[in-house]
C-alpha cells in the first residue's frame, strides 16, 4: 500500500488571445472572412487553440468594413479582445466598360458632342471640360470625375478623341461649258471642305 498522492485537476482555461493576418494588404470597404484571418486562444497551460471564425466578433474603425487609412481591427472572442495591425490600400474602379459615344462625324455646321457612358458604380461625371466642337478636326476629350477619393484611387481612362472630318467636297455636275477660248470660274460657297 502506498501512500495517497495529492493532485489537482488544472483546468484549460483561455487567457489571452492572439490574431494573425494571412494577408499583407487589404482594400479599402472589404470585410474580414475566414480566410483571411487566424484567431488563437492562448490557455493557461502554454498551449493555444484556434478559435472558429463564427465564434469572432470583428469591429473596423469606421463601421461596417475597412476604410482607407485604417490601421488596425478590433477581435474578440470568448469574452478577450485584441487588435490586429492591418494595412489598408484604396481600391481602383474597373472602368473597361466605359466608353467616349458620339467622337466621329463629319462636318455640318452643327456642334458635336460626345459623352461618357458604361461608367461603373459610384462614378459620374462632374463636369465635361472638352468634349464638344463645331470645326472640322481632332480634339482630345477629358472630364472631371465625381467618385469616393477617400477610398478609391481616381478613375482613368484611355485617351479618346472627338474627330470631324472635313466635309468631301462634290463638284457641281452638269455644268456645260463651250470652248470659246475664255477662262470659266465657278464658286463653291462652302467654306469647311
Amino acid at each position: 500500500v502506498s501512500e495517497p498522492i495529492s493532485f489537482s485537476i488544472l483546468e484549460i482555461v483561455a487567457v489571452g488571445l492572439k490574431a494573425e493576418s494571412k494577408k499583407q494588404v487589404f482594400l479599402a470597404l472589404d470585410q474580414i472572412g475566414k480566410e483571411d484571418i487566424k484567431v488563437l486562444f492562448l490557455n493557461n497551460n502554454g498551449s493555444v487553440s484556434e478559435v472558429a471564425f463564427s465564434d469572432i466578433a470583428i469591429s473596423y474603425r469606421s463601421g461596417d468594413g475597412l476604410r482607407y487609412g485604417d490601421n488596425e481591427i478590433g477581435i474578440s472572442a470568448g469574452g478577450l479582445y485584441t487588435t490586429l495591425e492591418v494595412r489598408v490600400a484604396r481600391r481602383s474602379y474597373d472602368m473597361s466598360g466605359a466608353k467616349w459615344q458620339n467622337t466621329i462625324h463629319t462636318y455640318d455646321g452643327t456642334e458635336k458632342i460626345a459623352e461618357l457612358t458604361g461608367l461603373p458604380l459610384g462614378v459620374t461625371v462632374k463636369e465635361y471640360i472638352s468634349n464638344k466642337a463645331t470645326n472640322a478636326g481632332e480634339y482630345k476629350l477629358s472630364c472631371i470625375f465625381e467618385y469616393d477619393s477617400e477610398n478609391y484611387n481616381e478613375p482613368t481612362l484611355e485617351e479618346a478623341s472627338l474627330v470631324i472630318y472635313k466635309k468631301e467636297l462634290e463638284l457641281p455636275t452638269g455644268a456645260l461649258f463651250t470652248y470659246d477660248k475664255q477662262i470659266k470660274n465657278f464658286k463653291i460657297e462652302d467654306t469647311e471642305y
